[in-house]
C-alpha cells in the first residue's frame, strides 16, 4: 500500500507538491517496484507454432500469422446482385452489389436517400443523362470541335446547339443531324442572349440588332442599336459634332463687352452669368476695374486690381518675378 499522506490543510501535505530534492521522498524506491500485479500467460500460435506470452488473451503471435489463418480458412460466398441480379463471389455476406457501377445505378430515382418526389426538372433530367452526353460527343467529333459560325476550335468552350428547338422537337433532341456545334458567344448570339464574359474578355461582338446610319452634321457613318436610333430625332458620332450642330440651330447671345451677338449653345448661356464673344472681350471688361502697373523685376506693364494695388509697396506680374526678387535681396 502507498505510505500515508500527512494529514493537513485540505487534507494533504504540502511535500507531496514539493519538487526535486525538497520532496521528502526524493530518492527513494517506489512502493509498488517489483511487485507483479498480472503475470503474463503463456501461448502456442496455431500457424507457426511458436509460443509467445502476453497479459491480455491472443490466439496468433503476429499480424502475419493471423492473415495466414484468414486466407486459409477463407471460403467463397455466392450473393446475388441486387441491380443486374448476377451471381459474383465475395468475402463478406453484407454486400449487396457486384461492383460501384450497379451500386451507383441502383440508387437512383426513388432509390436514393435524396429523393424528394421527383422535383427536378424533365429538361434537366434529359441533359444530365447518359444518352445525351453520348448525343453530344458525337455532334463535337462530327465537326471535329470547331464552331461552325466563327471557326473556334477547342474543347473547353463549345457548345452543341439544336438547329430545331429543343423543347418543340421532342424527337430530334438526340438526332446528330438536328445539332451543330458552336461556342459559348455564338450559340449565345444564336439565342439572342447576353453571354456573361463579355465585360471581361474585350469588346463585345456586334449583334443583328444594331442600325447604321450617317452622322447628321459631318455625314461619317456610325452604328447606333435599335433604341437609341429610334428614341433620337438627330444623331451624331460625338459630342463635338453635337455641339456644333447645337450653335447652328438659330439661338443668339448677346456679348457683355461689345454688345454683339453671337451664336452659343443653349445650354451654355444659361449656364454662364456672364457670356463673351471672344478673349478679347473677355480681358477687356476685366481691366476696366483695374489700374496699369509695373512689375517691379521684369519691368512688364500688366493690369491689378486697385485694392490690391493700394495693399502693397511692390508689385510682381507673376510667381516668377516675386522669386526672382527674393533671391536678390
Amino acid at each position: 500500500m502507498p505510505p500515508r499522506t500527512e494529514q493537513v490543510r485540505g487534507g494533504y501535505s504540502f511535500h507531496m507538491f514539493d519538487k526535486g530534492a525538497q520532496n521528502p521522498n526524493f530518492g527513494k524506491p517506489a512502493w509498488n517496484r517489483g511487485l507483479i500485479t498480472h503475470p503474463k500467460k503463456k501461448y502456442t500460435c496455431p500457424i507457426c507454432g511458436c509460443q509467445f506470452s502476453d497479459w491480455k488473451k491472443r490466439k496468433f503471435c503476429s499480424v502475419r500469422c493471423r492473415t495466414q489463418s484468414k486466407k486459409d480458412n477463407w471460403q467463397p460466398i455466392r450473393l446475388v446482385c441486387l441491380n443486374c441480379e448476377e451471381e459474383f463471389v465475395s468475402k463478406r455476406r453484407k454486400r449487396k452489389f457486384c461492383s460501384h457501377g450497379c451500386s451507383a445505378n441502383y440508387r437512383k430515382g426513388a432509390n436514393s436517400s435524396r429523393w424528394k418526389g421527383g422535383v427536378t426538372p424533365v429538361h434537366l433530367s434529359i441533359r444530365n443523362s447518359e444518352e445525351y452526353g453520348v448525343w453530344r460527343t458525337s455532334v463535337f467529333q462530327r465537326d471535329d470541335y470547331t464552331c461552325q459560325k466563327c471557326g473556334k476550335r477547342g474543347r473547353g468552350d463549345l457548345h452543341a446547339h439544336h438547329l430545331k428547338p429543343f423543347s418543340l422537337h421532342p424527337e430530334l433532341r438526340f438526332d446528330i443531324g438536328n445539332g451543330q456545334t458552336l461556342c459559348a458567344r455564338c450559340h449565345y448570339i444564336e439565342h439572342r442572349q447576353r453571354h456573361p464574359t463579355w465585360a471581361c474578355r474585350g469588346p463585345r461582338p456586334e449583334r443583328r440588332c444594331r442600325v447604321e446610319t450617317s452622322c447628321d452634321y459631318c455625314g461619317a457613318t456610325i452604328s447606333l442599336t435599335v433604341s437609341v436610333y429610334k428614341r433620337a430625332a438627330s444623331h451624331y458620332c460625338g459630342y463635338k459634332c453635337a455641339g456644333l450642330a447645337r450653335q447652328g440651330t438659330g439661338f443668339q447671345g448677346i456679348c457683355d463687352g461689345c454688345g454683339k451677338e453671337y451664336p452659343i449653345a443653349r445650354a451654355h448661356y444659361l449656364r454662364s452669368k456672364r457670356h463673351f464673344c471672344s478673349a478679347e472681350c473677355y480681358v477687356a471688361e476685366q481691366a476696366k476695374g483695374q489700374i496699369r502697373t509695373t512689375c517691379d523685376s521684369c519691368g512688364k506693364t500688366y493690369f491689378i486690381c486697385r485694392a490690391h494695388h493700394r495693399r502693397s509697396k511692390k508689385h510682381f506680374c507673376c510667381t516668377e518675378c516675386y522669386n526672382a526678387h527674393r533671391k536678390k535681396r
